[in-house]
Order: structure tokens, then C-alpha cells, then sequence
């Protein structure tokens, strides 16, 4: 989904980078609130399992200090998931994880909501994407 760039570079978010993390991000965006808090909150279980489990085999794969100060020293909680505490906490293990973790974090989420049972609910507001306006 392109923006509107009036002849400026579009802006890419982090989570554009990873085409699944941004369909997740743009569902979660266009969820009402009970909806982006239960998908959020199964989303954030399942990072805080992540690095409770690397803790204990490693540590994490971070992209380092630079990367964490960065995002949150030019945000200052005007995005849209600010309002929700699971999508902050969610929004800042993913920003500072490596691709290769965050991939992992996402094949944990498919088959959480498969788990869940709330396939059909997510393939639904997947769906319901395509009927928006482009961004």
C-alpha cells in the first residue's frame, strides 16, 4: 500500500519492512478496542515466552542501544498503538529484534491464533484490508 508523498520520500515505518509484521500492524490498527487488545495481548504473551526463553539460551538478537534511543526519542507516543499498553510493549521488542527473531515471533503468532482458534476472525480483517482506503 503506497502513501501519498506530494514529491517527499514515503516514509517506511519499522514494521513495513517484515510484509507480515505490517498486515498484522495495519489489522491491529483497524481492529476496534477489544478486538486490538485480545490480538495484542496473545501478541505480547508470546514475545515475553520469546525472551523469557533466550534469556535462559543466550540473549536476545538485538540491533543495539543506538536503535532502541533512536525510535523512542523521535516518537514520543504519537502513534496510533501508543494508546495500547501490549501494542507499546509489543512495538518495543520488535523494533529492536533482528529480522531472523522477529520471524520467529511471527510463525509463533500464526499458529497461536490458529490455536486460539481466530484464524477465520484474522483472515477476515485481512480481507477487510483490501476494502480500505490505500494508505
Amino acid at each position: 500500500m503506497k502513501g501519498i508523498t506530494y514529491g517527499m520520500p514515503e516514509i517506511q515505518r519499522w514494521y513495513d519492512k517484515i510484509p507480515r509484521l505490517r498486515e498484522i500492524f495495519l489489522i491491529l490498527k483497524n481492529a476496534n478496542g477489544k478486538e486490538r487488545n485480545s490480538i495484542a495481548g496473545i501478541f505480547y504473551r508470546i514475545i515475553l515466552e520469546h525472551k523469557r526463553e533466550n534469556r535462559n539460551h543466550g540473549g536476545l538478537r538485538s540491533s543495539g542501544k543506538e536503535k532502541i534511543l533512536g525510535y523512542y526519542k523521535a516518537y514520543g507516543k504519537r502513534r496510533w498503538y501508543d494508546k495500547n499498553q501490549y501494542l507499546i510493549n509489543v512495538a518495543k521488542s520488535l523494533s529492536i529484534m533482528e529480522r531472523p527473531e522477529i520471524e520467529d515471533i511471527l510463525d509463533e503468532f500464526y499458529l497461536r491464533l490458529e490455536e486460539e482458534g481466530l484464524v477465520e476472525f484474522f483472515q477476515q480483517k485481512k480481507s477487510d484490508l483490501s476494502k480500505l482506503p490505500q494508505e
